[in-house]
């Protein structure tokens, strides 16, 4: 791993480990060990009869004639090569407020102090945000930028135990850098949906499309895919770097301060804004079945300029060139939108 990470900073990329800390694997050497304080870090649980969306049929053999009870299943995968070729990772359920994260965040520590890490991806864990804030101290110590990015499965389900996602991670979120909400969540859902459950907006955050990578939608929201789970965000960063996005401010249609409005809230317009140069608008038809029509408003004090050029910019795979009125109706099938350049 030293030498991967070595190897992608002489490159000038960085390096974010999957470092999480729900599950054990039974390849700790110190299993039994554990096993053996109760629940104290093993998870209790159905054991044997546990059915989960992993185990729809039950454990995995290794752990029904080994644990048979008081614990719950968790992820497993395959060793394809090396030294364990042909053997499975069996894990199971940890509690998440116990003695076991000092050792999550020891091993944190010792693989920046050693391995060069530039930050952890996060997937659905669910220590408490006191363990994060610990973790946040280590990545920073040394003063250099280490990224936390948090991922979260729709757990509104019998097997998530009908939680929200946005909730359980709720005390962790200021101390990560970004998110990607959304395994499970889908494009049609509610424009607040995609505000509040899945945006990270209302918490300071940016964050991602997964299952939901409808481009049009997630501009509303500063959200693009990620490359390559849930599409190919590559055309939408050429035209947000021909725009100029790092110079902008956005404002949300939820923003007061937004110059730009559309007569029909099911058509949001959001609003990229260079001072005095240009902007970028983001509009989306949250209607899934039908086409919907609205006039656009534009309050040029606000926008700080008189746009003389309106047009639709190309970008693959999403819309072609083209030119658009703002002055008349405009119409938009469903699901779809526009981004549009204003200067």
């Amino acid at each position: 791993m030293k030498a991967f990470i070595a190897k992608a900073h002489a490159n000038d990329l960085k390096v974010r480990l999957y470092y999480t800390c729900r599950e054990l694997t039974v390849k700790t050497p110190e299993f039994w060990m554990l096993r053996s304080l109760g629940h104290e870090i093993i998870k209790d649980g159905p054991g044997n009869d546990t059915r989960t969306i992993v185990y729809p049929n039950g454990p995995r053999p290794w752990l029904v004639h080994n644990m048979r009870k008081n614990y719950i299943p968790a992820w497993y995968a395959g060793f394809e090569q090396g030294k364990y070729k042909g053997q499975l990772d069996v894990a199971v359920i940890t509690d998440p407020e116990s003695r076991w994260n000092n050792y999550y965040l020891e091993g944190l520590n010792w693989m920046i102090k050693n391995m060069g890490i530039d930050g952890v991806y996060i997937d659905d864990s669910s220590f408490d945000g006191e363990t994060m804030r610990r973790a946040r101290r280590i990545f920073d110590a040394d003063g250099k930028r280490r990224l936390v990015d948090q991922h979260t499965w729709n757990h509104m389900n019998p097997y998530g135990g009908y939680a929200n996602s946005i909730n359980l991670s709720l005390d962790r979120l200021p101390y990560v850098d970004r998110l990607w909400i959304g395994e499970l969540f889908r494009d049609y859902n509610k424009r607040d949906f995609w505000l509040v459950e899945m945006s990270g907006i209302p918490f300071g955050l940016m964050s991602e499309m997964l299952d939901a990578h409808n481009v049009f939608r997630g501009m509303v929201f500063g959200m693009l895919p990620r490359l390559p789970w849930s599409g190919n965000p590559v055309p939408m960063w050429r035209a947000l770097d021909a725009f100029g996005i790092d110079q902008a401010k956005m404002y949300g249609y939820w923003d007061d301060r937004n110059p730009v409005r559309s007569d029909n809230e099911l058509i949001p317009v959001t609003t990229y804004l260079r001072p005095g140069h240009s902007a970028m608008l983001s509009m989306a038809n949250w209607d899934n079945d039908n086409a919907q029509k609205c006039r656009i408003r534009i309050d040029e004090k606000k926008l700080g300029f008189r746009p003389t050029q309106v047009y639709l910019p190309q970008i693959d795979e999403l819309q072609p060139a083209g030119e658009i009125d703002l002055n008349g109706e405009i119409e938009i099938p469903a699901t779809k939108g526009h981004i549009v350049i204003l200067k």
